[in-house]
């Protein structure tokens, strides 16, 4: 009896761990797609602007010629 105790007990603390583990995963994985997002976008916004920026800097008056 007490053998059944002890082992449900440690079953139960088993559990516990895992719990916590699992939920420390989850939130850490979390944090790290938000930062990946976020860096992601700011990329992208620079991306745009570096495109913008590109697009006007080869306009043909701005390399002095002419259109044809």
């Amino acid at each position: 009896m007490i053998a059944v105790a002890a082992f449900l007990v440690g079953v139960l603390v088993a559990t516990a761990i895992a719990t916590g583990a699992m939920r420390h995963y989850e939130r850490a994985h979390r944090a790290a797609c938000d930062r990946f997002e976020a860096e992601t976008t700011m990329l992208r916004q620079e991306n745009a602007t570096l495109r913008k920026q590109l697009r006007l800097a080869l306009q043909p008056h701005a390399l002095g010629r002419s259109q044809p």
